[in-house]
């Protein structure tokens, strides 16, 4: 498991450092630099969430395989192979869709539409939320004879092949663009126009949407406005990830709010706001969060995260030999050290409290004494933690906030 997420970080890296060179060279930048480093984070984050939500999924894949699937729609025929790719394609189409349209899944999703810019490093900008929800509805395929080692091997292609339609540089691709998904149908998906909301969810072939009238082609006439309708304002994972669960619970906890609306905005569209006659609110306006990077921003956000990698890898090479307080010792300990050099790619920072709360949960788990390599990684982290409030402190550009 290790091998195959540096690999893929590898494979990200390139195609990040080639996307970026082609848009200097034609004069068309599409990168923000907190945007990127938020998504760096963001996809870290999600990526530890994931080796937890494995641990789960795959046992549950495999006995439903074992016990219920269909012996008939077994086999590694190209038939089978077939099969199993548009079984796959259709699932995820609605487990796509549904994400965008019924709220609580839309809590975790919105992460990733979050961003105001659009390119490969979207692709990582994921949210732990949606880790907890997005494996549920796959699990038929085993019950369909698709067997592990297939499904985890489509898994693997449909990361890359939706790294790669994560893109403003690759045009409409012709008569591909009536069969396959393509950069051209995911940027209208990821648009925040009015015209292209909720539209485009396949993952390797356009044609579910077109049958269940979820079909939008970009429009040259339309500029394309990247986001959400409610947008994000900062860059610190935690912050992000909780951005929608926020406005929820401001909207549920209403004076007039009645227990009919309160049912209908959780299950159904996340959308709610516009729903009634009479809003409890008026929805957070469009903000711009872009901020110029210096020096000492990029350095302490840079150092900490090669302390929440080291922390990722050590997780992922035990995590089966972690009991369940270790591992989410082990989360708390990475989303910390994330969240706190993150939180200073924001106009205001607010790390007093970030930085309290995770020197103590070092303390916390050196007095639980988790397993030896995981108490030396608590003091890793004590003392890259430091280093990154001590490189902080000779940065003049900004003052350190108080909780």
């Amino acid at each position: 498991m290790l091998k195959f997420y540096l690999a893929v970080v590898v494979f990200f890296s390139v195609t990040w450092l080639i996307e970026f060179i082609y848009g200097a060279k034609k004069k068309r930048n599409t990168y923000n630099g907190n945007e990127f480093f938020s998504n760096l984070a963001l996809g870290l984050t999600s990526t530890l969430t994931s080796v937890c939500v494995t641990l789960l999924s795959v046992p549950l894949y495999l006995w439903l395989y074992k016990n219920f699937s269909i012996e008939s729609l077994k086999g590694t025929s190209l038939f089978h192979i077939v099969f199993a790719v548009i079984a796959y394609d259709f699932l995820y189409y609605w487990n796509h869709r549904w994400h965008h349209t019924v709220t609580f899944l839309w809590l975790g999703h919105s992460v990733h539409h979050s961003g105001q810019s659009f390119n490969y490093s979207t692709s990582l900008r994921l949210g732990i939320i949606a880790s907890l929800t997005s494996w549920v509805l796959f699990m038929p395929l085993a019950m369909l004879g698709v067997s592990i080692e297939a499904y985890l091997g489509i898994y693997a292609i449909q990361l890359v092949y939706q790294h790669l339609i994560h893109t403003q540089h690759i045009p409409k691709l012709g008569w591909l663009e009536h069969f396959f998904y393509t950069p051209s149908h995911h940027r209208v998906h990821h648009a925040c126009n009015k015209e292209y909301l909720d539209k485009n969810h396949g993952c390797f072939f356009i044609v579910f949407d077109k049958l269940f009238n979820t079909f939008a082609e970009e429009k040259t006439s339309i500029p394309t406005r990247y986001g959400t309708t409610h947008q994000v304002s900062n860059h610190t994972p935690s912050l992000i990830n909780v951005f929608e669960l926020k406005r929820l619970f401001r909207y549920l906890t209403h004076p007039k709010m009645s227990a009919t609306k309160a049912i209908h905005a959780f299950f159904n569209s996340p959308d709610y706001e516009s729903t009634h006659s009479e809003q409890p609110f008026n929805p957070r306006k469009m903000q711009d969060y872009s901020n110029s990077l210096d020096f000492m921003s990029v350095a302490f956000f840079l150092l900490g995260l090669v302390g929440a990698i080291y922390i990722a890898v050590t997780f992922i090479e035990n995590v089966q030999e972690l009991d369940l307080t270790c591992v989410v010792l082990f989360l708390l300990l990475a989303i910390g050290l994330i969240d706190l050099v993150s939180s200073h790619l924001n106009k205001k920072t607010h790390t007093g409290w970030l930085a309290i709360a995770t020197t103590a949960l070092i303390f916390v788990t050196l007095a639980l004494q988790c397993q030896s390599y995981l108490s030396n990684l608590a003091s890793f982290y004590y003392y890259t933690l430091m280093t990154c409030n001590l490189l902080y402190l000779h940065n003049k550009q900004y003052k350190y906030s108080k909780a």
